[in-house]
C-alpha cells in the first residue's frame, strides 16, 4: 500500500537535490491514483492538463508516425515523470503513455504544477534537462525517419527505373513482332493491287495474308489482355487457403 512515505522517497529520485520542504509542497499539491494494466494515461494529440510521476509500475511510451505506424519510444518506471511538455508549452500530448502493469501515479494539475515549478529550482532544472533530452530524442527520431523515407524513395525510384526499362523492351519486342507480319501482308497486298500475281500465286498470297493478319490480331489481343490485367490485378486480395478449405 502506498503511503505518504512513498512519494517522499520517490520524488528525490526524479529531482536530485530537492529540499524536503519542496518535496512536501509537491505532495501537498498532488493526488495519488492507481491504474490497472493497459490503462491509457495520456493519449497522443489529446488536450489535458496533468503532470504525472510514477510511484510504482511500468509504462510504455509510443508515438504514431506518418498517421499509421505506431512506434515504441521507451519504457518508464518508478521515479520517471511525464506530461510536463504539454503543460509548459500548452500543447496537445506528444505521445501515448500506457500502463504495462498495476501502477500508482502522483498527479498534479496545471495550477499545482505551476506553483511547484515557481517555488522549486530543483524541479525547474530537472524539467529543463528532461525537455532538452526529449527534444534531442525527437530530433534523432525525425532524422531517422527522414533516412528511412529517403531509402524508401530510392528503392521506389529503382523499381520505377526497372519497370521503365522493361516497358521499353516490351514495346520494342512488340514493335518487332508486329512489323514482320505487317510488312509481309503489306507486300502481298501491294502485289495484289498491282495485279502482278498469277492465279496460282493468288491463292498462296491470300493464305499468307490471312495468316499474318491473324498473327497481328493475336498480338493485339494479347496487348489488350495485359492492359486489362494491369488494371484488374490491384483489386485482387490475398486469401488464406487454409481458412477456405
Amino acid at each position: 500500500m502506498t503511503t505518504i512515505r512513498t512519494p517522499a522517497r520517490i520524488i528525490p529520485r526524479a529531482f536530485p537535490g530537492i529540499k524536503p520542504a519542496e518535496v512536501e509542497e509537491i505532495i501537498a499539491n498532488s493526488r495519488i491514483k492507481t491504474y490497472p494494466p493497459n490503462s491509457v494515461i495520456c493519449k497522443e494529440d489529446a488536450i489535458e492538463h496533468t503532470f504525472y510521476m510514477i510511484l510504482e509500475g511500468n509504462f510504455e511510451v509510443t508515438k504514431t508516425i506518418n498517421n499509421s505506424d505506431k512506434r515504441y519510444l521507451k519504457t518508464l518506471s518508478a521515479g520517471d515523470f511525464f506530461g510536463e511538455m504539454a503543460l509548459i508549452h500548452n500543447a496537445p500530448r506528444a505521445a501515448t503513455v500506457t500502463a504495462l502493469t498495476d501502477a500508482i501515479l502522483l498527479e498534479l494539475d496545471d495550477e499545482g504544477f505551476n506553483r511547484v515549478l515557481k517555488h522549486s529550482s530543483s524541479v525547474a532544472m530537472a524539467m529543463v534537462g528532461e525537455i532538452s533530452n526529449r527534444l534531442r530524442q525527437n530530433d534523432e527520431m525525425a532524422i531517422e525517419d527522414l533516412r528511412l523515407r529517403a531509402s524508401e524513395l530510392a528503392d521506389a525510384y529503382q523499381k520505377l527505373a526497372e519497370q521503365e526499362l522493361a516497358r521499353r523492351e516490351f514495346l520494342s519486342n512488340i514493335a518487332h513482332e508486329l512489323r514482320t507480319p505487317l510488312m509481309i501482308a503489306s507486300g502481298y497486298l501491294h502485289a495484289l493491287n498491282k495485279g502482278v500475281l498469277t492465279k496460282e500465286q493468288l491463292a498462296t498470297s491470300m493464305e499468307t495474308i490471312t495468316r499474318n493478319v491473324d498473327q497481328i490480331v493475336t498480338l493485339t489481343n494479347d496487348i489488350i489482355f495485359l492492359q486489362e490485367m494491369d488494371l484488374v490485378l490491384p483489386e485482387f486480395q490475398s486469401v488464406n487457403m487454409v481458412e477456405v478449405v
